[in-house]
């Protein structure tokens, strides 16, 4: 709980009255809120220094079409796809497999 305390009081710049009448759940959303905050802070301040990296370095380069993202690739630049669920992967894969059989008669 005083873990709790410090980082509303401390970090979230929460007073002590408004902490007291947070929920669990509304506490948690404050933390998810100002950690989205810090991250976006760290990656502007990591595409920044790509981007001054990239300028220096591409003023040697023989490459024409050399990009930021060429020279350091972060987890960030290409879009992670949502994880499907189970039932569907399973589907797809049935799919696939009576595809496979049903061209394994036709062929033998």
């Amino acid at each position: 709980m005083t873990a709790m305390l410090g980082h509303a009081l401390g970090c979230l710049g929460m007073r002590l009255d408004d902490f007291v009448r947070l929920t669990p759940e509304e506490f948690t959303a404050a933390c998810r809120a100002d950690h989205a905050r810090q991250e976006s802070f760290w990656h502007d301040d990591w595409e920044r220094m790509r981007m001054h990296a990239w300028l220096i370095v591409s003023f040697f380069s023989k490459r024409k079409n050399f990009r930021p993202r060429d020279l350091l690739p972060f987890g960030w630049d290409s879009p992670r796809r949502p994880a499907e669920p189970k039932e569907e992967s399973r589907r797809r894969f049935e799919a696939r497999l009576m595809r496979r059989k049903m061209r394994e008669k036709r062929e033998g």
